[in-house]
């Protein structure tokens, strides 16, 4: 004969995801204010440098580099690596044509030209396949 005691005392309580709470909602979309209207897709990395002028952009799994130079004006890759070490993340792309590398360190950055304070260093690495050597640019950058 088997018996089974339940205790009428304790109620189970359904389980709220935090997820759900009103204050991790309002949380969710003050981060959505954050994004510019006009981004296509949810900006995680913007980048940029002086002289010469460039900008390079991270967004879910695609880099987007663009300058002024006519032969660099814009090189796009998906990510296919990502290393992380201590305070420097390293994001990589190849194609048949170039291979992008981007190293962004965590430290406090400032432009020459705005004097703009930034959280990243960044250095972009491009290599492209009718080249010998890897063009470098160094910038700033912040997570967005």
């Amino acid at each position: 004969m088997l018996f089974a005691c339940k205790d009428v005392n304790n109620e189970t309580k359904d389980f709220v995801s935090p997820a759900d709470t009103p204050s991790t909602l309002e949380d969710n979309y003050n981060e959505l204010d954050t994004v510019p209207e006009n981004a296509s897709g949810h900006i995680h990395f913007i980048g940029s440098g002086t002289e010469p002028f460039w900008s390079i952009e991270i967004e879910e799994r695609k880099l987007v580099f663009e300058s002024p130079d006519k032969n660099y004006k814009t090189i796009s890759g998906f990510i296919n690596t990502v290393d992380v070490s201590g305070d420097t993340t390293t994001f990589k792309a190849e194609d048949e044509y170039n291979k992008i590398e981007v190293t962004l360190m965590m430290q406090n950055c400032t432009d020459g030209m705005s004097d703009k304070n930034y959280s990243h260093k960044v250095h972009v690495s491009i290599k492209r396949s009718n080249e010998g050597m890897a063009r470098e640019y160094k910038g700033c950058g912040n997570f967005k």
